[in-house]
C-alpha cells in the first residue's frame, strides 16, 4: 500500500502526537472503544461549533478534529479532509 494517498480526519491522522482531548477521553473512559473513535471527533466538533452557530455567523472557517470546516453565507457546511500517504505501511500526514 506504500505510496497510496488518501483523505482522513486530523483526529485519526494525529495518533502519534500528544493530543490533550484524546488523553482526556482515555483517562475518563479507559475502556473507550477504538471502533467508535471517529465519533468522538464528530462530537468534539459538534460541541465546539454549536457555540459559533448560536450567534448565526455569516461565515465560519474552523480547523476542527474532523477536518477543515467552512460555513458559507447560505448556511452550507463543507468539510475538507487532510491528506496522508502510506509509507512503510503507516499513514504519514502530508503537509500543505
Amino acid at each position: 500500500m506504500d505510496g497510496i494517498t488518501f483523505g482522513d480526519m486530523p483526529w485519526t491522522l494525529d495518533i502519534g502526537k500528544n493530543h490533550p482531548l484524546r488523553q482526556d477521553i482515555l483517562t475518563t473512559w479507559p475502556n473507550a472503544n477504538k471502533k467508535h473513535w471517529r465519533l468522538y471527533a464528530l462530537g468534539i466538533d459538534a460541541y465546539k461549533l454549536s457555540a459559533f452557530l448560536r450567534g448565526r455567523p455569516n461565515s465560519l472557517n474552523y480547523f476542527g478534529e474532523t477536518g477543515h470546516l467552512q460555513l458559507t453565507y447560505d448556511g452550507q457546511l463543507y468539510r475538507q479532509l487532510d491528506w496522508a500517504t502510506f509509507q512503510r505501511g503507516m499513514p504519514r500526514q502530508r503537509q500543505p
